[in-house]
């Protein structure tokens, strides 16, 4: 047994164990496969890929939205929780804001936008980063 210990830097963390697997299924096992296998395997890869993305991203993401969403959601929460972080909840508020029709005016419909836009392409940054640069 080995009793030297084990530095943080020597274990790979998980996103960059699923880079890993998805760099060893594209270029050991996908060039054995058949086309209908390979289609399968190009999904799989895929999927690791996404996986990767929201394990280093996703939680940065979500940070960012809560905080992009909570301004707009600020005369609809209750005055006991200003704060709050949830982000399905601070999601029903801001759209049931928007069907009452409180983002309808410019300046309301542009910082709107601009927090929806910003939350869709930190979403897109993880599931299909190449739509950012198309």
């Amino acid at each position: 047994m080995n009793d030297e210990p084990t530095h943080d830097r020597d274990v790979p963390d998980a996103a960059s164990l699923l880079t890993s697997a998805r760099e060893a299924l594209l270029a050991d096992v996908m060039p054995s496969l058949d086309a209908s296998s390979r289609y399968t395997a190009l999904m799989i890869a895929n999927a690791l890929a996404i996986a990767a993305r929201d394990i280093a991203l996703g939680p940065d993401a979500l940070r960012q939205e809560v905080e992009r969403l909570r301004p707009l959601a600020t005369e609809s929460v209750a005055p006991s929780d200003p704060d709050t972080v949830d982000v399905h909840v601070l999601r029903r508020i801001v759209a049931a804001a928007i069907r009452a029709g409180r983002f309808d005016d410019a300046p309301h419909a542009q910082s709107l936008v601009t927090a929806l836009t910003r939350i869709a392409e930190d979403r897109l940054a993880i599931s299909n980063p190449r739509a950012l640069r198309e």
